[in-house]
Formats: structure tokens, C-alpha cells, sequence
């Protein structure tokens, strides 16, 4: 056995070189992709479709996400209407945004029931996936726009 491997050293050698290649551009290619995902803005965000979309149960009172809504229009308000805001796959301007967020903000400015709440945003939101793909842990932002 030892013999064959003597023999044939230069083989054995090259097959090794060619599995650390082989190894070496698999984790190259992995590295890339974790790259690609957290540098394009377009898989940072993924669309969560309508059937499997969470169910929206604040603990927090609605003056709080009132003047959440308050603080970002502010912050909308001072931006060119036209500029354009990548969700995922979604772009929106800083219009459409202003005007959905205004609408909610109207909506809740009445007494309304989380239960409300919940139905409001799914019929008239969509919800997105930070991180997707990832399986670090569960979190959910919420940002309406």
C-alpha cells in the first residue's frame, strides 16, 4: 500500500491540491453570496406573502405608534417627493410613502381595536422579511409605508 502511495506521490499530490482548490472555491462562492446579499438593498428585504403574513397585536398604545407616524412624516416631509425608496423588491416614493402614512395616521387617530389595527394593515400594507433567509434568530420591525 505504502508502496502504490510512493509511487504515485505526484497523483496523490494533485488530487490533494485539486480538493483544497475545489474546498477553498466552494467557501470563496459561499462568502460571495453572503456579500451579494448584504450589499444589494433588493435581498435585504423579502415580500412576505398575504396568506402568511403575521398577525399585528402592539402591546404599545396607539399614541405611540401615533407619534412614531408623527416623527416620520416629519422626517418624509423634508425629502424630495419624487425620491425613491427601495423596499426588497419594492421602490416607492417619498409621496406614496407620505400618503399611506398619513392615511394610517388618520385611521388611528379615531379609537380603534388592535383587532382593527391587524385588519387595516393587511388589507392595505405589505409586509416585508428583514434578514430573510437567515436563520440567526426571529425579529419583527414594522415600518408603514
Amino acid at each position: 500500500m505504502f508502496d502504490l502511495i510512493k509511487r504515485h506521490r505526484l497523483l496523490w499530490f494533485a488530487v490533494f491540491v485539486l480538493l483544497a482548490a475545489i474546498v477553498s472555491l466552494a467557501m470563496g462562492w459561499l462568502s460571495w453570496q453572503k456579500f451579494q446579499a448584504s450589499s444589494d438593498p433588493s435581498r435585504a428585504l423579502t415580500l412576505i406573502e398575504k396568506k402568511s403574513q403575521p398577525v399585528f397585536a402592539d402591546d404599545l398604545s396607539l399614541d405611540s405608534l401615533g407619534r412614531a407616524l408623527d416623527r416620520n412624516l416629519e422626517f418624509l416631509a423634508g425629502r424630495e417627493p419624487e425620491m425613491i425608496i427601495h423596499f426588497g423588491p419594492e421602490s416607492f416614493t417619498v409621496r406614496q410613502m407620505l400618503k399611506s402614512q398619513q392615511q394610517l395616521r388618520q385611521f388611528i387617530d379615531k379609537p380603534v381595536s388592535i383587532s382593527a389595527l391587524d385588519q387595516y394593515l393587511q388589507r392595505h400594507f405589505s409586509v416585508f422579511e428583514a434578514g430573510a433567509g437567515t436563520q440567526s434568530g426571529k425579529v419583527l420591525v414594522t415600518g408603514y409605508y
